[in-house]
């Protein structure tokens, strides 16, 4: 590998770790901004409930306004049906159940 003018092999290798930071970085970017297209989404479906709009009216504008990422059909009536049922958050559920191994 020929090095630019003025860098040293420990430049390169300084430059290279970095570069592996920025791609962890990135994928881990990737699923925060996941996470938040979902919340996001469902504050758009609360709103939508407030406003009176049904369920398949709310699929639809969430299909068009989020593409390939909008939440299925069947998550947003179980939004709908939470949010029926006098539900406020948008946040997840707590999870019970087994504990993660991996967990430390």
């Amino acid at each position: 590998m020929n090095q630019p003018s003025g860098m040293c092999c420990v430049d390169v290798c300084v430059f290279s770790a970095f570069f592996d930071v920025l791609i962890v970085l990135f994928c881990d970017r990737t699923e925060l901004l996941k996470k938040t297209d979902v919340k996001e989404q469902r504050i758009c479906i609360k709103l939508y409930f407030k406003l009176s709009k049904t369920a398949a009216e709310t699929h639809k504008i969430l299909k068009e306004e989020f593409g390939d990422n909008s939440l299925g059909q069947m998550q947003i009536y179980e939004w709908f049906k939470r949010f029926k049922n006098g539900r406020m958050s948008v946040d997840d559920d707590e999870r019970t159940g087994r504990l993660d191994r991996n967990h430390d």
